[in-house]
């Protein structure tokens, strides 16, 4: 497991960039769109934080993982 240190810090910056983005776009993003969002997050944080050291930050890359699994799915449903 990777050191959180700083980490938390360009984590929550991370996450606020994300929404600002989703928030302000001219229109809303296309599920593959907000799918590769998600996976920045995935990506990026997936083995960083320890539950029991950082648990909003853990819970925070749960929830972006999962909510990029079901529109994974429903993508697929959808061809």
């Amino acid at each position: 497991m990777k050191e959180a240190g700083t980490s938390c810090t360009a984590f929550w910056n991370h996450l606020l960039t994300l929404s600002e983005e989703i928030a302000t776009s001219n229109s809303a993003p296309s599920l593959a769109e907000l799918n590769a969002r998600l996976l920045t997050v995935e990506e990026a944080y997936a083995r960083t934080f320890d539950p029991a050291d950082h648990f909003p930050e853990y819970v925070s890359v749960l929830l972006c993982k999962s909510i990029k699994q079901l529109i994974e799915q429903h993508i697929r449903q959808s061809e």
